[in-house]
């Protein structure tokens, strides 16, 4: 069987924790993040456009998706030319943080609930890897207030 609901080529994948749920992302100057139940083949949310300050979405293809060790976040990180990151609430497709993380390309991201110098944090960490760059993103427990 196939998933067939997105509008343009599949770009990320990322499997959730529970084995079940996949999220996939897509090409295109508006891309969607797609979750879905691999069981069932079914779509659970579709994640587009977000209203966070300074950020409207994503103005090219999706990079790279991560799901929190819980599950409860998705890191989705696009190929616009500010390689912008922004992390959902994928169940209530609420965007909790975003930013603008800068002109080298990223090619991979990764969530933990320790690691490098963001092991303080109380949401854990991000970690993204790419052109010239390894970054680490501590999360709050209030993942709107996160930061680099």
């Amino acid at each position: 069987e196939f998933f067939t609901e997105h509008e343009t080529e599949v770009t990320a994948m990322a499997l959730h924790p529970d084995g079940i749920h996949v999220a996939t992302g897509e090409s295109g100057s508006s891309p969607n993040v797609l979750v879905w139940n691999a069981d069932r083949i079914q779509a659970q949310a579709r994640l587009g456009s977000c209203a966070l300050e300074g950020l409207s979405g994503f103005g090219g293809p999706i990079k790279a998706l991560a799901f929190s060790p819980d599950g409860d976040r998705l890191a989705v990180i696009g190929a616009d030319a500010a390689n912008t990151l922004i992390i959902w609430d994928w169940r209530s497709k609420t965007p909790l943080f975003g930013t603008k993380t800068g002109g080298n390309p990223i090619l991979a991201a990764a969530f933990s609930p320790r690691v490098g110098p963001a092991s303080g944090a109380s949401g854990g960490s991000l970690m993204t890897c790419g052109v010239q760059h390894a970054a680490f993103f501590a999360l709050t427990s209030n993942p709107r207030r996160g930061g680099k």
